[in-house]
């Protein structure tokens, strides 16, 4: 659900990925909010770590998580 984009944190100062849902309206933007919510409360070497969650200025959501290495699935 959503794209996901390589970006430049920069008040953290780090590469991370960046998911984002630019449609986020009803249900969907729920369900993606919830996922970030799930992944936050979760720690164990096997779960991407999440780092920032927000609203875009067009009103869609993103977060922020480690960016891992290797090829695209």
């Amino acid at each position: 659900m959503g794209a996901v984009y390589r970006a430049y944190d920069e008040g953290a100062e780090r590469v991370v990925a960046l998911k984002l849902l630019e449609l986020s309206a009803g249900k969907l933007g729920a369900l993606f909010e919830r996922e970030y919510e799930t992944l936050a409360k979760l720690a164990h070497p096997r779960v991407i770590q999440v780092y920032d969650f927000g609203l875009t200025e067009a009103g869609g959501r993103y977060y922020t998580m480690e960016l891992l290495a290797g090829a695209d699935l």
